[in-house]
């Protein structure tokens, strides 16, 4: 773009410079065009390995793409410079790709060069003892600069292979040191940890379960860092813990074995003890092991644990002297409260005799009063009875003599008035006990009966002796009184023995009533409402299912019920064997039943939860349009489970209310996902629509920087905004991609004129530099001045560099270099990867031999002389006095810097 600035008028000399390469190539040239056609392929492939022939057919008159492709087959760089210089001025296009293929073969043979020191350089950081991660990220990074398309696939092999070394050495040697690291760090907490609770476990805080876990956890720790590469000091320390440990369990088992004081009191002054004297001395000799065990036990160097220890021992040995003295202190005591009990308990028998012989005395009951008044003579005989324990059996024995007088008179008058009460009820027959009465009923006249008997018979206990012809009266009567009693329980008898068989019919009928499992030849007698006798043939019939089998347990039991309760309807010794029965015949039924209902309960539950999870996919719209052919399924199943095996009545409403439930549940789930889906959908088309508008009211006024921030921006919302309606996505799309093009194109024409004002200013400017520097004294410095004003500000760091350098900035330069023009010409061409001139490429490439030296060794490239590209402009368009071919390459640089910037 900047090359008319630099360029000047080629004077006759310069274009016969311009002649063919060389006057040997001239020669071979042809006089006059052949007068047949050639073949040029032929002539390409022929000459093919031979750079001579293939210059040669380069500068033929063969067509352009024959001429070419001979270029391209040159493998000499010699011969490629001199194709470039000798069709630099007659054909641009082979000097151009001579030029192409002269820089790419010597790109392929620098790279490669570089991809050997840096393969040797790899090498040898395998064979150092620690290899830095920097050198490796060094090495990788330099490799990766290079052009993988230059390098031989060995190169890539080998260096793949060495930097794999690198990384498994790197690798092994971390884990080692990590491991040591991890361990040291495991072994001091295990440390800390098993001192902790050994000093616990001696003073008892802790338990010898826990101290077993922590020397478990301590031992664990010892063995992992066995056979690596650990300090053994923090081993050692571990072992003495554990060593230490082991004799504060083994002190502990001996203090557990110590039988508690208060045990071991007991034992000693148990009464044995003192009548027995090898108990006492066995007991003795085990104390006395428990204590040489505990001498026995090793010495332990750590006052803080045997102390606590110690301690514990002397506090056991206190406490069982302690306990000793007293356990016999309160063995006298016993012995003592024994005897007083003893004589109390005497006393207080003696006057519990006293006071039953005073109740039957004053009940009125002599035959107890003689047997209770004798026991009362046992007992003072044998403990001896106090003053007023006689005086009140002296007064118990008066009472009941009088007593005995009495009852001989008394008794024949009760008899006499009980056997007129009979004969009365017998003579009333089964109207009124008494003339005047109301009706008795059959169960107040057999109380009645009874009452007079238990009478007669209590008078008999009390020892009030009766005549026989009194008895006899009084039997006869009450035996004539029960004549209605019997008839009536003669007839309730009836009732019950034909209930009974009623019964044994129904539960016959349910004894037939045949399982699914058991088929039979003929149906189960049917369960008729009316009379239970009648019954019904059929033909024989296949086995029934449970819906048959839960009907025919319905209707026994509605019958059964009809009967009445059992305890009332039939006979009282027939009634277990009826209860046994029954059970038999309805667990024959209702247990295959029980179980099938189980099982067909289970089944429902099943489908239940089946239609809760399709309510639950429902809502988050997972089945689809299938929803309905599912439900249908479930319902069909449900159906066939319910014909099959009926449930209970409340068992079977409640399992279809919430079979009903979770299928409405689906329905309404779906309709919810469907319309909150479509909500999310429009939702989704409206805010990518509004998206699009933002697009199009873009404008080219915004700076390139916030186009750019908003481009992507878009891009980054479009991707995060859901799918929108099936129907409107094309056109969203359609429109989105029309907006981002048109901004896109906006940004892109800004950027443009930004460039290419800015190219026009530094053409200006550089124009206005050169014609103060040419020393024409007709300059006007200040109208150029003013037209330096007037234009434009560029970047900060070329505008101060070639203000400075036209004079109208004062100070120090930004930046000062003390490199030559041509080595910041070569610097800047490198980094912008643009030809250098054949006469500077060895100079070119020594400077990039030094600045991989650089990076090899670490150090910082623009230490060593090598600055970006950036700066490099900046001191070039610093400096004066460029001859044409340095303001020539300076312009390819500043288009080719410019130019990324308008793409």
């Amino acid at each position: 773009m900047l090359g008319w600035i630099f360029r000047k008028k080629t004077s006759s000399g310069d274009e016969r410079a311009a002649a063919p390469v060389s006057a040997a190539a001239a020669a071979r040239l042809p006089a006059s065009p052949p007068s047949t056609p050639v073949d040029w392929a032929s002539r390409l492939s022929q000459a093919h390995g031979d750079d001579s022939a293939l210059l040669e057919l380069a500068s033929s008159k063969a067509p352009i793409g024959v001429r070419q492709a001979a270029v391209h087959a040159i493998a000499s760089e010699a011969v490629l410079r001199s194709v470039e210089r000798a069709f630099r001025n007659r054909d641009r296009r082979l000097a151009r790709s001579a030029k192409q293929r002269h820089t790419a073969m010597a790109a392929q043979r620098d790279a490669r060069a570089q991809a050997a020191v840096l393969l040797n350089s790899a090498r040898a950081l395998a064979s150092h003892a620690l290899i830095p991660l920097n050198r490796l990220a060094e090495l990788d990074r330099a490799w990766q600069a290079l052009d993988p398309a230059g390098l031989e696939p060995a190169q890539r092999d080998d260096f793949a292979a060495a930097t794999e070394v690198l990384s498994s050495l790197s690798r092994e040697r971390g884990d080692a040191q990590l491991r040591a690291e991890r361990w040291a760090a495991r072994a001091r907490d295990a440390l800390a940890a098993l001192q902790s609770i050994t000093i616990d476990a001696a003073v008892g805080t802790r338990d010898r379960s826990q101290l077993a876990d922590a020397r478990e956890a301590a031992r664990n720790a010892l063995d992992a860092g066995t056979g690596a590469e650990t300090a053994p000091s923090p081993a050692n320390r571990l072992q003495r813990a554990l060593r230490a440990a082991e004799l504060v369990d083994e002190r502990i088992a001996c203090l557990e074995a110590l039988p508690h004081p208060a045990d071991d009191a007991a034992a000693v002054v148990a009464p044995e003890a003192f009548t027995d004297p090898v108990a006492a001395a066995q007991a003795a000799d085990e104390l006395a092991a428990l204590e040489l065990r505990w001498r026995a036990c090793p010495p332990l160097d750590d006052a803080d644990l045997r102390e606590p220890l110690e301690a514990r021992f002397s506090a056991w040995r206190r406490a069982r002297i302690d306990a000793r003295e007293a356990a016999r202190a309160q063995r006298a005591e016993q012995a003592r409260s024994s005897q007083r009990a003893a004589h109390q308990k005497e006393a207080a028998a003696l006057d519990a005799a006293l006071e039953r012989a005073e109740q039957a005395l004053a009940q009125g009951q002599l035959d107890a009063t003689e047997r209770h008044l004798g026991e009362v003579a046992t007992l003072a005989a044998s403990a001896g009875a106090g003053s007023s324990q006689r005086a009140r059996a002296g007064t118990a024995q008066a009472a009941y003599a009088r007593l005995k007088g009495w009852q001989r008179w008394g008794g024949g008058v009760v008899r006499e008035e009980l056997v007129g009460e009979a004969e009365a009820l017998a003579a009333g027959g089964a109207e009124t006990s008494q003339p005047e009465g109301p009706p008795l009923s059959i169960k107040a006249r057999s109380e009645l009966i009874a009452s007079l008997r238990a009478r007669w018979k209590e008078l008999d206990r009390h020892g009030g002796a009766g005549s026989g012809a009194l008895w006899l009266r009084f039997d006869e009567a009450l035996t004539a009184a029960y004549q209605p009693v019997a008839a009536h329980t003669a007839a309730q008898r009836a009732t019950r023995e034909l209930n009974l068989a009623t019964r044994q019919r129904l539960l016959d009928a349910l004894e037939a009533v045949p399982l699914p499992d058991t088929p039979t030849a003929s149906p189960p007698a049917p369960l008729a409402q009316g009379d239970p006798d009648t019954a019904a043939a059929a033909a024989p019939m296949a086995a029934p299912d449970w819906k048959t089998v839960a009907q025919a347990l319905d209707r026994w039991l509605a019958e059964w019920r009809k009967l009445g309760p059992l305890e009332h309807t039939v006979p009282r010794e027939q009634r277990e064997s009826l209860l046994a029965r029954t059970s038999l015949a309805l667990a024959r039924l209702e247990g295959p039943l029980g179980v099938a209902r189980n099982a067909s309960q289970s089944v429902r539950e099943q489908l239940i939860a089946r239609a809760r999870r399709l309510a639950d996919e429902a809502a988050s719209n997972a089945p689809g349009r299938d929803l309905t052919g599912r439900v249908r399924e479930l319902q069909v199943a449900w159906q066939q489970e319910a014909k099959a095996v009926p449930l209970a009545r409340a068992a079977e409403s409640a399992a279809w209310a919430d079979f009903r439930a979770a299928i409405d549940a689906a329905f309404s789930a779906r309709a919810a996902a469907s319309s909150a889906h479509d909500a999310a959908l429009q939702a989704n088309a409206a805010e990518r629509s509004g998206l699009v508008d933002r697009l199009a009211a873009l404008t080219g006024d915004l700076p390139p920087a916030a186009l750019r921030r908003e481009l992507a921006a878009a891009d980054a919302a479009w991707q995060r905004i859901g799918p929108p309606p099936r129907d409107a996505a094309a056109a969203l799309d359609a429109r989105f991609r029309e907006a981002r093009d048109a901004a896109a194109r906006r940004h892109a024409d800004a950027e443009l004129a930004r460039q290419r004002a800015e190219a026009d200013v530094l053409r200006q400017k550089l124009a206005l530099c050169e014609a103060l520097e040419s020393g024409d004294l007709g300059v006007d410095r200040r109208a150029l001045a003013e037209r330096w004003n007037a234009l434009p500000a560029l970047r900060s760091d070329w505008e101060r560099a070639l203000a400075q350098r036209a004079g109208f900035a004062a100070g120090k330069p930004a930046l000062v270099s003390p490199a030559s023009t041509e080595v910041l010409l070569l610097q800047l061409e490198d980094s912008l990867g643009l030809a250098s001139p054949p006469a500077l490429q060895e100079a070119r490439r020594a400077l990039k031999l030094q600045a991989m030296k650089a990076a090899l060794e670490g150090r910082d490239v623009t230490a060593a002389g090598r600055l970006p590209a950036s700066e490099l402009a900046t001191l070039l368009l610093g400096r004066s006095g460029l001859d044409s071919g340095q303001r020539d390459r300076l312009a390819r640089a500043l288009d080719a810097a410019l130019t990324p910037a308008v793409e």
